[in-house]
């Protein structure tokens, strides 16, 4: 008897174990070439975001924004000071209660997460966040609106971002240039090499959602498209080298100068 019991016992549970694999089965739906794609792709497949092609959905999105950059480089003490307007555009479907914004420059503050050692006289306090403005609210050290942590700094925002509306945050910032460590700093002497030195929007995009990717060293980079009005101010024996749209040609350099520079274009 007790043979026959633990023979039925045993039909049952695989019965029942048959009827969970089919169930789950029918609920997923996954093809079996599928199964390597992760689920987010494959709801941004389902959402016509993204294409299996690579190519971009009938539905996909940038999220965008304009920046005006006032910034100016202080070579006596090494700090960096910038003040900035991000006028963000939420060009996704949804609607999101915060901006993440990176702060890159923090890669050398003190405690934060980094991917190799630096020189410890190029630590510092981090970036210094002196005034913080959304939609002309002043939010500056509010523990409830600003959030930050490890190169990142979220924005609260009080109401929701619709779709196809747009956010205007102000940031005044500073921060001291390290001197002795790789991919930006002071080179000798009055030779400096700035960069990832501006607070700036991580992207939201229709994977993943934030891309909330601290800044560690050993990274490479994932922004928005944007564009840009920058203005530099270094002592005048100073030169700038950068990226972008020269202006002001004609009201900085003398004339032999720019027949050197236009010669070059």
């Amino acid at each position: 008897m007790k043979k026959i019991l633990y023979i039925l016992l045993f039909f049952l549970l695989v019965a029942c174990g048959n009827n969970n694999i089919k169930k789950a089965k029918t609920e997923t739906n996954i093809k079996t070439s599928d199964l390597y794609v992760i689920e987010e792709m494959r709801d941004a497949y389902k959402a016509e975001t993204r294409n299996k092609n690579g190519k971009p959905g009938e539905n996909y999105f940038q999220n965008r924004s304009d920046f005006v950059i006032n910034v100016k480089l202080d070579p006596e003490t090494g700090t960096i000071y910038g003040s900035e307007k991000i006028t963000y555009k939420n060009n996704s479907p949804d609607s999101l209660n915060k901006i993440v914004i990176k702060l890159e420059a923090d890669i050398f503050k003190k405690g934060n997460i980094r991917d190799y050692a630096v020189n410890p006289n190029d630590l510092h306090d981090g970036m210094q966040l002196k005034k913080i403005i959304v939609n002309g609210e002043e939010i500056t050290g509010n523990p409830e609106r600003v959030k930050n942590g490890n190169s990142l700094m979220s924005i609260i925002m009080p109401g929701k971002i619709a779709p196809g509306y747009e956010t205007v945050i102000e940031i005044d910032w500073s921060f001291t240039l390290n001197k002795q460590s790789f991919r930006m700093g002071n080179y000798e002497g009055n030779n400096s090499f700035v960069a990832y030195w501006y607070p700036k929007p991580a992207v939201y995009d229709d994977v993943i959602g934030w891309a909330e990717i601290s800044y560690t060293g050993i990274t490479e980079f994932y922004n928005d498209f944007s564009n840009y009005e920058v203005n530099v101010t270094v002592p005048k024996d100073y030169n700038i080298w950068s990226t972008g749209v020269f202006q002001y040609k004609v009201e900085i350099y003398t004339s032999d100068i720019l027949v050197r520079i236009n010669k070059s274009l």
